[in-house]
């Protein structure tokens, strides 16, 4: 297997720290393993998609780039909605019960900057969840989804 990173020098050692954690000291997951990373375990229990507040359950995002990811990542597995601007991003921060972001578009910028957890849309003020920033919501899924099942 080839593992490529791109992202800031802290994103990177971040990661590599999480492959020989996670990875490297585990054998290698059987092909009948769900590989989506735990998405299948966010399904309720009448089989239908999550809202977003059964979504997030049991996940701690830090900041409000890391909200802003998770929202993306819902909106795009669950909605159809592959681009999201600092408007509809607040509002299913609400719906979510986090607070808004006092500055949403700022958010995203500096999300899609520092954090490389979306690229810019083709229409100005959107944006697109990255590569980056669909790992890293997976990783949270996933390692809350191990929490879960470990408590």
């Amino acid at each position: 297997m080839t593992v490529e990173l791109e992202g800031t020098e802290q994103f990177v050692r971040e990661e590599l720290k999480f492959f020989k954690q996670e990875w490297l000291s585990k054998p290698p997951p059987s092909p009948t393993d769900d590989t989506r990373g735990g998405m299948r375990d966010r399904q309720t229990n009448s089989g239908t998609d999550p809202n977003i507040m059964e979504f997030i359950a049991g996940m701690k995002p830090a900041m409000d780039m890391e909200r802003a990811a998770i929202v993306a990542y819902y909106l795009k597995t669950y909605k159809k909605i592959d681009e999201v601007d600092g408007k509809l991003m607040n509002r299913w921060f609400i719906q979510a019960g986090w607070k808004p972001s006092p500055k949403p578009g700022n958010t995203l910028d500096n999300a899609m900057r520092s954090k490389g957890y979306f690229d810019k849309a083709q229409a100005a003020g959107k944006f697109k969840l990255s590569d980056a920033g669909t790992y890293y919501v997976e990783q949270a899924v996933r390692l809350n989804s191990a929490a879960t099942k470990v408590g």
